[in-house]
């Protein structure tokens, strides 16, 4: 049975990063506002057990189970998609992970988020329509025979599954939980 070790060292190098780059980001943005502003401590650990719940369900024994049985891995694509999900949009790690980056990248990377084709692609896909249609179609998708039987058969479209489903269940807890308070590059929505 496969252990959080046995984990691809790519997966295990994401996590880590993610998990070091928000936590930069909460040291940084506290030291300069105190803590517990402007990212609450109980965002910071709906961040944590967001991860937390990613990893298990990437990089714990449950993987290496998935593979076997089919009452596992739906318990590791619910995971992902309905208790990590939420957590991270309701950890804001967009806004963490800003405090982290260089100044001259984050300027570069506000500049592209405010351009009007990202904007106007991020308004349409975390609209909650559109978002539970991306969420709808990858799980009906990935459940067909073809790509069903293909990402069991290879890992790296095995992979690709978990991406998707993590990337539309993000976009539609976003649109639920995140919508009405932050835009990507930072600004409030909120009128």
């Amino acid at each position: 049975m496969r252990t959080f070790g046995d984990a691809g060292p790519w997966l295990l190098g994401l996590l880590a990063l993610a998990a070091l780059a928000y936590a930069i980001g909460i040291a940084r943005l506290w030291r300069n506002a105190g803590a517990g502003r402007g990212i609450r401590r109980g965002e910071a650990l709906r961040f944590a057990l967001g991860w937390l719940v990613l990893a298990i369900a990437l990089a714990s024994p449950l993987d290496a189970l998935a593979d076997r049985l089919f009452c596992a891995h739906m318990v590791q694509h619910e995971l992902l998609m309905t208790v990590a999900a939420p957590l991270f949009v309701l950890g804001r790690p967009l806004e963490a992970w800003a405090w982290a980056m260089p100044a001259g990248f984050l300027r570069a990377l506000a500049a592209l988020a405010r351009a009007h084709p990202v904007r106007g692609a991020w308004s349409l896909i975390t609209e909650p329509v559109p978002a539970w249609s991306l969420q709808a179609i990858a799980l009906w998708a990935w459940h067909a025979p073809v790509l069903f039987d293909a990402a069991l058969g290879s890992e790296a479209v095995h992979v690709a599954q978990h991406a998707c489903f993590l990337g539309s269940a993000l976009l539609l807890w976003w649109s639920v939980l995140g919508r009405g308070s932050r835009r990507p590059d930072g600004a409030s929505i909120a009128g």
